[in-house]
């Protein structure tokens, strides 16, 4: 549930009957743009209030954790509200899943008819994860507070199966402890090497070993990712067999099982010699384990890694693509460095950042591609971006170079036929292209600024004629007789504490000696 405090002794939007600095229950909460809140309120008087923006009105939104009575389940009551956690997200799905499978097989089939126990929703609300500080431990959020705060605890996975079934007893808590150590504990792998096409084909597409959460970059990636990891048996040839021409090798490791736990694939010669420094690809693997020993071992050979690698020069085998007579095209693997793109010799197809034929896509056929106009890589159908202004092709990156999406037309925007358009957000001013018609329909011109502004930010200042952005609003106030905008060298407080433009002041008003301004005094006649 949440609490709502006004947090000013005055503003203008608290009703009457607001207490300030008094916590209130709120109700019907909803979450608005930007991480705003909405809900009801009742006042002290017993009336309801509605508040739409509680940063804008001057309120503080509070998160208050007490224990929900209505909960049939005795450990969610005590943790906290859980009911908004979704199933689908998970840091660590696969020792989630595996918990909640092992659970019916415990004692809760004779306790459920006394006990309501939610298995499902206790592995939602705690989030057991394995530590990836110290991985014998589990890490779990201990209440909904914690949770909130991401604040996880680290702990054996006895005392963290404990915490979240406290049904079970001491037995069966050791009993599933060595389940977890069998399950959890690290893998027996095997590293080897080669660089035929069977042992590429094998690395790619033979079974997996089980998949743990692992943290992903660009260059340590999850087998699932894999585009190449399926048997293409519609094709003559597997597309990773280009690599078996003798430039690249196969690094990978297997499971006790013969199972595939990683791969990478490194280019390890040139021109028939050996390569002075093994260019590798991204590693990719089913645990951070397998992922760490290829690495390991990529480092012992001075390999330089994906993030830093080249394979511009690296030679893969020529396979024409023939099922349907088409010249040009070849079976051939996606790359993973750039450059994506190849230059066929006959024998070859050679790594070329001008090459004509693109390596990118998926579907194992390359050829008869597109040219970005600007940095001239080749490109597939699916990456090609053609430009409605100039009818050219060109690559995502120099698209967007030349090109914004104006959000007022929902459209692409060639740079040439755009005007910066300025808008305030809690962290500062932010300047954005905008279609011409975005321009005319949601922006205005402050002359001061010489800068075009959103409707929603800038105020009008009758007594200068003119819009006044956010970049000079602490230069004015508002007047408390005629709600107008005015300079703050126009001034003038009264004695009855108003704040007004001098302009609003007649003759009848002059400056007192504590220099505010009032009626003059009317002389009495004697």
């Amino acid at each position: 549930m949440y609490a709502l405090m006004a947090n000013q002794r005055e503003h203008e939007d608290y009703p009457e009957g607001l207490t300030p600095f008094k916590e209130y229950p709120v109700s019907e909460v909803s979450h608005g743009y930007d991480n705003d809140f909405a809900g009801k309120i009742t006042l002290d008087n017993g009336e309801s209030f509605y508040f739409v923006s509680h940063s804008l009105q001057g309120f503080i939104v509070k998160r208050v954790y007490v224990e929900n009575p209505c909960e049939d389940d005795l450990v969610l009551r005590k943790w906290g509200a859980h009911e908004e956690y979704q199933y689908f997200r998970s840091a660590d799905h696969r020792l989630r899943n595996w918990l909640g499978s092992k659970m019916d097989r415990y004692c809760f089939g004779d306790i459920r008819p006394v006990v309501q126990v939610k298995i499902t929703h206790r592995l939602l609300a705690f989030e057991p994860m394995r530590s990836k500080i110290a991985r014998s431990k589990i890490s779990v959020y201990q209440s909904q507070k914690d949770r909130d705060n991401d604040r996880q605890v680290a702990m054996k996975p006895g005392r963290a199966f404990t915490l979240i079934f406290p049904e079970l007893d001491h037995k069966d808590i050791i009993s599933l402890v060595d389940e977890f150590l069998q399950e959890f504990a690290p893998r027996d792998l095997t590293l080897k090497t080669g660089r035929d096409a069977d042992t590429f084909v094998k690395a790619y597409s033979w079974d997996h070993s089980p998949r743990e959460n692992i943290d992903t970059t660009c260059y340590r990636k999850s087998s699932a990712a894999s585009c190449m990891r399926y048997d293409f048996d519609h094709l003559d040839a597997h597309p990773v067999s280009a690599y078996a021409s003798g430039d690249f090798e196969m690094v990978y490791t297997t499971d006790r099982e013969g199972r595939i736990a990683s791969r990478c694939v490194v280019w390890v010669n040139s021109g028939g010699k050996e390569h002075p420094s093994p260019e590798a690809g991204p590693i990719y693997g089913v645990s951070e384990q397998s992922i760490d020993m290829i690495a390991e071992h990529l480092s012992r050979l001075g390999a330089t890694f994906a993030q830093d690698a080249n394979w511009e020069g690296a030679r893969l085998k020529a396979i024409p693509y023939s099922s349907y007579g088409e010249e040009g095209r070849y079976i051939a693997p996606y790359l993973d460095l750039m450059p994506q793109s190849l230059t066929a010799d006959g024998k070859y197809l050679i790594v070329d950042g001008c090459g004509e034929i693109c390596a990118s896509d998926y579907e194992g056929i390359l050829g008869n591609g597109y040219n970005c106009t600007l940095c001239e890589c080749s490109m597939s159908e699916d990456e090609r971006y053609m430009s409605q202004t100039t009818e050219e092709d060109y690559c995502e990156s120099c698209y967007y170079e030349r090109h914004f999406h104006c959000e007022y037309v929902m459209e692409d925007i060639h740079v040439e036929d755009g005007i910066r358009g300025w808008t305030s957000h809690r962290w500062g001013p932010e300047e954005n292209w905008v279609s011409q018609e975005g321009l005319d329909n949601y922006f205005l011109y402050c002359d001061s600024d010489d800068e075009w502004w959103h409707e929603d930010d800038v105020v009008w200042c009758e007594d200068e004629d003119e819009w006044i952005s956010p970049r000079r609003i602490d230069r004015y106030f508002t007047s408390d007789w005629d709600g107008c905008l005015y300079p703050l060298s126009q001034a003038c407080e009264t004695v009855d504490g108003d704040s007004v433009g001098r302009d609003e002041l007649d003759e009848d008003w002059e400056l007192n000696s504590d220099n505010l301004w009032e009626k003059k005094q009317e002389e009495m006649d004697i």
